[in-house]
């Protein structure tokens, strides 16, 4: 963000995110102003507060789109905003075998980028653009060597939950929060950065009084309530959603055991208030404990640098998924194939025009190579819990409250079964 003095000239802001602001940067001063990219000149507090209302990841993404479009136009000579260039780089997108939903994508954030620009795309480019977009959807669906599609999560079960668990040192302090991470995620259904987001506040302890479905009686059993402050469709945070989690019969496997475990070791280090998953030293020290500041590189977010990151919850994932032998360690050969830097060596040693054909053929490889082995990331623990969910006939309007999705989400299908059970087929019920 382009901030100056009011005895300044104010400057315009960089294109991007339209009132882009640099992140990391404190919050401006109060007699700063900014010109935004239609001329108007703003307080840089209100510039400061509309860029940062874009949750970090959305602002990261739609920045990479724009680099990687700039970077093509860079490598070729096209001026980014002439008449043309969009449609025919989401053809080379194509060419190189990406989804639709990436085509998409690109095609939502750098049109609005064009438009901040003053440069709206008009009526034949937009048609040349959907164009572009509907033959690559049909291509994916005819299949072949262009059947790109989303790499999906691979789903956690409670088998393999229980095999993840087990590969945490409970015996330990980073264990304990190992195994509670892993064991909230699930429960909740959540998105990596759900659990990493929490506040100890937002977790709090209940007795649950229910009719059991399997007794057949009424029982009273310990259980969660955990406020998600902000999620995916709650990036404001102006919606209550809460999230309740029972607890389970098996203690190594039960959230509540492991939220009295790990909030007992917060509570005996003297944490103090903040993040519930905190950062954990070589020596077993949490971040906060008795008024120290974390070892290692601070977090982006200042509000946030005792606790760990949605990226930490992945790598807690990975490496449990690893730890418990559900994927193959890569063979040497398979990493050439994924490697990077063996990536850039071979483009630096072809022709230009030959580029963007190796370019294709190694993404393809890649993709199928991905294809052939599951894939534990983030969302393995909320397309987990969500396809157990299914296969217990939980009503779908159930699993769209546990799981935070709006009624009738469309995003729910893509972590659904494919198909509903062999039990359900309508010809098992026409047998003739």
């Amino acid at each position: 963000m382009s901030v100056v003095g009011v005895s300044d000239t104010a400057v315009p802001l960089p294109l991007g995110d339209g009132l882009a602001a640099a992140e990391g940067l404190a919050y401006p001063g109060p007699g700063e102003r900014v010109v935004t990219s239609s001329g108007r000149v703003i307080s840089a507090r209100t510039a400061w507060r509309a860029a940062n209302s874009v949750p970090a990841g959305t602002r990261a993404a739609r920045r990479s789109r724009v680099r990687g479009y700039t970077a093509w136009c860079a490598e070729r000579g096209r001026v980014p905003t002439d008449p043309g260039t969009l449609p025919d780089y989401l053809t080379h997108l194509a060419d190189l075998h990406h989804p639709t939903s990436t085509l998409d994508a690109h095609l939502g954030t750098l049109s609005t980028w064009l438009e901040l620009a003053r440069h709206p795309l008009d009526g034949e480019d937009r048609r040349l653009a959907h164009a572009v977009v509907a033959h690559r959807a049909a291509a994916e669906a005819r299949g072949g060597t262009e059947a790109a599609g989303a790499l999906q999560a691979t789903p956690v079960t409670p088998q393999d939950l229980a095999a993840m668990v087990a590969t945490c040192d409970r015996t330990t302090v980073r264990g304990l929060r190992d195994a509670y991470a892993l064991l909230l995620d699930w429960y909740m259904a959540g998105r990596c950065s759900e659990p990493a987001g929490l506040d100890r506040v937002h977790v709090v302890e209940l007795t649950a009084r229910y009719l059991d479905p399997v007794a057949g009686c009424q029982v009273v059993r310990p259980a969660l309530e955990v406020r998600v402050p902000t999620d995916k469709v709650n990036p404001h945070g102006r919606l209550d959603h809460r999230v309740r989690i029972l607890a389970q019969d098996t203690p190594e496997l039960c959230p509540v055991t492991a939220h009295r475990e790990w909030t007992r070791v917060l509570d005996e280090q003297r944490a103090g208030p903040g993040p519930l998953l905190r950062r954990v030293d070589r020596h077993g020290r949490v971040g906060g404990a008795g008024g120290r500041r974390p070892a290692g590189r601070p977090t982006a977010d200042a509000e946030r640098t005792l606790g760990i990151s949605g990226r930490t919850v992945r790598n807690i994932i990975a490496a449990a998924a690893a730890g418990a032998r559900l994927v193959e360690p890569w063979t040497p050969e398979q990493r050439r194939v994924l490697s990077t830097a063996a990536e850039a060596a071979a483009l630096a040693a072809l022709p230009a025009a030959d580029r963007d054909e190796y370019r294709s053929r190694l993404r393809v490889e890649r993709r199928t190579l991905r294809r052939t082995r599951p894939r534990y990331t983030g969302h393995s623990m909320r397309r987990g819990l969500i396809r157990e969910m299914q296969q217990r006939r939980v009503l779908r309007a159930t699993i769209e409250q546990h799981a935070r999705y709006r009624p009738g989400s469309r995003a729910l299908d893509r972590y659904l079964a494919d198909l509903p059970p062999w039990a359900d087929n309508p010809t098992a019920l026409v047998r003739l």
